[in-house]
């Protein structure tokens, strides 16, 4: 039987989350886990999810959890003029859907590649993009950045602003990074609203903020283009303080920074919405199992990653 296969990665947020809706950049991070997503013909549309273990069907109520899937899956059939065509997908992502790492980005975007693949239609990255962001706007409300698109199709670091074309970072050799998931569920329409409510409050130093913020996106970017480990840890760690202050982190979060830079990390902030979701460590050289380690200990989930330098892709099986 022949199906088609496409991978999409998950992404970090080094820094600017937040500030970037207002204006500043950001730096995003592709990483080696992601979404896979198997696709074949078959006599209904369904889709089973590895993640939920649930599979739903065209005919029946879609849960709101697969309700994006479902819908980039149904508009990329009619993209491609194959609207009377039905398709059986598998997805299986390895990152927490409520982690704060774009599953449902790169979840999005390999579908609409595998279903392509399918039938021998070669999607564009523009193409991808729109398509994969109906299934953002579902899932996240609203009009997303696209930044976690951007990031799951490319792959590699993206210096992002919003409305402006992503521009790609060289990084120079592998660094060592973790993540630590809260347990929590992040809540970002909740915090983009925290957020909203402290820029009114104080209008000036938000906006101090948000150029500081893009200011040290840029570094950052120059930073892992040097491989300067030292200076990219500090402005990691000015933004956590910076996201706390401005009301998106919790005290879980905060704990799991300090956690993790007891246990000899070079800095740790919250990465993505806040709220919940999760916390990225950068590593001491050699530091990072002591860290998933001592993290583990305390009852979080916590594991190494590497960068991705390579986006999406699809490829068929006969």
């Amino acid at each position: 039987m022949n199906y088609a296969e496409a991978w999409a990665p998950a992404k970090v947020i080094l820094v600017g989350e937040h500030f970037v809706v207002h204006g500043s950049y950001a730096l995003a991070l592709a990483i080696d886990r992601g979404c896979y997503c198997k696709a074949l013909l078959s006599d209904e549309l369904k889709i089973y999810s590895e993640n939920f273990k649930v599979e739903i069907k065209e005919a029946y109520n879609i849960p709101p959890l697969l309700k994006p899937s479902f819908e980039v899956c149904k508009a990329t059939l009619n993209y491609l003029n194959e609207r009377n065509k039905k398709v059986h997908l598998f997805l299986n992502s390895d990152v927490n859907p409520a982690a704060g790492l774009g599953s449902s980005a790169s979840c999005s975007v390999a579908i609409a590649l595998a279903i392509a693949e399918l039938f021998d239609y070669k999607l564009n990255e523009d193409e991808i993009f729109k398509l994969a962001m109906i299934g953002e706007k579902i899932a996240h409300g609203g009009n997303p950045s696209g930044i976690d698109l951007s990031i799951a199709i490319k792959g590699g670091a993206l210096l992002f602003k919003k409305d402006q074309k992503p521009e790609r970072v060289e990084m120079k050799g592998d660094f060592p990074l973790i993540i630590i998931y809260s347990g929590l569920e992040r809540d970002t329409g909740k915090m983009i609203g925290k957020v909203a409510e402290f820029k009114e409050r104080v209008p000036k130093s938000f906006e101090a903020l948000t150029k500081a913020s893009s200011n040290l996106s840029q570094l950052a970017a120059k930073c892992l283009e040097e491989r300067n480990l030292e200076l990219l840890a500090s402005i990691m760690n000015f933004h956590h303080i910076a996201l706390n202050w401005i009301g998106v982190s919790l005290p879980i979060l905060n704990e799991i920074v300090e956690e993790s830079l007891k246990a000899g990390a070079l800095a740790a902030k919250l990465t993505g919405g806040g709220g919940g979701g999760s916390v990225i460590a950068l590593s001491s050289k050699g530091k990072e199992g002591e860290i998933v380690k001592r993290l583990k200990a305390k009852g979080y989930e916590a594991f190494q990653i590497k960068p991705s330098l390579k986006g999406a892709y699809s490829w068929k099986v006969n």
